[in-house]
């Protein structure tokens, strides 16, 4: 088997060449291995980012000279359909069913679970229940960055610190604020900027005024949701602080309310995870991070912020 290649340079310049062994090529490209390319050993780190095979080495060679008469814009073209159709072929088995499974086999997902089970046993108004539930949630996930662990592991120990707090005279805005500031105050997993996340906890009580009983009508209205949200706390509608707090809320109040899919408008939350497979499967040299997720999407029909869930389970594939 041959294999017609194309590695990118350091200073971004283009190489392409026959060989029978990419990962042995790509190394001697970098003269980690001695051997004649001297095209490359000025600019090097290089990195295989495009190949096809053939047969023999004839076919190799008639690609190779087709591919050599391409200007750079068309070989990146020729890269970029490659990868972004590589990247589709990947994920293209998965379906919205599955992401919605793969989203409730999270241990935090459980654990949030079992917190409302038992706040369900209560003899509480389901009012109030359900406010005091949702509440807690949607403000912690505010709160949830810059963690000092696992963000699954800071979320179990919120509802594993919160399962014995049942007490209806903590429902009003002041008296959750003080539980998550106390919480805060004490918790392991969450130990930075403390002062700074509490003082966010008090910047959005304004917003219980038009959250109380108006649960199911923002788990119906996402979109609602994310712009009151984002109009409280000063930040841009598709920052990542906003969109996570709208998809942490909207999980759990499928416990209450059902499941109900995530408008396609919301965009994912950009992390180092995501940035990653951007950099890796990105379909021009120019485009955007969130373009390129939307287009993902739009082709897998699979909303956004349903499809960070594919991203993360198949993560390990995507990237190797």
């Amino acid at each position: 088997m041959y294999f017609v290649y194309i590695v990118k340079c350091f200073d971004n310049s283009l190489y392409t060449g026959i060989t029978t062994d990419l990962i042995r090529r790509e190394k001697q490209h970098n003269w980690e291995i001695p051997w004649w390319a001297k095209y490359t050993l000025s600019r090097k780190p290089v990195k295989i980012i495009y190949f096809e095979k053939f047969e023999n080495r004839s076919l190799a060679t008639k690609r190779e000279i087709e591919i050599k008469k391409l200007s750079k814009k068309e070989k990146l073209k020729l890269i970029s359909t490659k990868m972004n159709n590589l990247l589709y072929e990947k994920l293209k088995n998965y379906d919205l069913k599955d992401a919605i499974s793969f989203e409730e086999q999270d241990p935090q997902f459980k654990a949030l679970n079992q917190f409302w089970n038992q706040l369900e046993k209560l003899s509480w108004e389901k009012e109030k229940k359900v406010y005091f539930y949702l509440s807690l949630i949607l403000w912690n996930s505010l709160v949830c960055y810059q963690l000092s662990w696992k963000w699954e592991d800071y979320w179990e120990e919120f509802s594993t610190y919160f399962s014995d707090k049942f007490d209806e005279k903590n429902i009003s805005s002041q008296e959750i604020i003080n539980l998550l500031s106390e919480f805060l105050k004490i918790c392991k997993k969450n130990k930075r900027f403390v002062d700074t996340k509490i003082w966010r906890l008090v910047k959005f009580e304004p917003f219980l005024e038009k959250f109380s009983w108006s649960e199911k009508k923002y788990f119906e209205n996402m979109i609602d949701l994310r712009d009151s949200l984002a109009n409280t706390m000063k930040q841009a509608k598709d920052s990542k602080t906003i969109v996570f707090a709208v998809k942490m809320f909207s999980y759990w109040a499928r416990n209450i309310f059902g499941l109900k899919y995530f408008p396609k408008e919301l965009f994912i939350p950009i992390d180092s995870r995501l940035t990653t497979i951007y950099e890796k499967y990105k379909t021009k040299e120019n485009d955007d991070i969130k373009d390129f997720y939307k287009d993902l999407s739009e082709k897998l029909e699979i909303p956004m912020l349903h499809l960070d869930w594919i991203i993360w389970t198949s993560y390990s594939d995507l990237v190797n």
